[in-house]
């Protein structure tokens, strides 16, 4: 997993190392915004094949959006405290966007990935959201 957070390069390095949550990425990487261009580069840079790629988030304008744009799928979980400038229309008929309301539910979805086997399908229009594995 890889980590990709915006805002002020400080603030948030300290937001990370308060919430320990840097020892479970294997790379963290914060930026001043996000848009296509900034998630075509962090694919290039990680080496990653957008479709294999999933994005999760709570803003549609800095997150979902952008990363849809890219071909990455995407999981929006809403947050009642998201700024409204980060507010944004989502294609409710988009199959490969997954919206959660809370980031507990993600366990459903992505339940039975490991390290020894970080790939997996979902199908976004299962009420149960089974995984399967990819060999």
């Amino acid at each position: 997993m890889l980590l990709r957070t915006k805002g002020d390069p400080h603030e948030q390095q300290g937001k990370i190392d308060i919430s320990r949550l840097a020892q479970h990425f294997r790379a963290v990487g914060i930026v001043r915004e996000k848009g296509d261009e900034t998630y075509r580069v962090f694919l290039k840079t990680h080496a990653l094949t957008p479709s294999a790629c999933w994005m999760i988030g709570n803003s549609p304008k800095s997150d979902i959006l952008p990363a849809r744009c890219v071909g990455m799928n995407t999981v929006n979980v809403p947050n009642e405290r998201t700024w409204a400038l980060e507010h944004g229309e989502l294609d409710p008929d988009d199959e490969r966007a997954l919206r959660l309301r809370t980031f507990q539910e993600l366990l459903h979805p992505f339940q039975g990935l490991t390290r020894n086997r970080p790939s997996a399908s979902i199908d976004l229009r299962a009420t149960d959201y089974r995984v399967r594995l990819q060999p």
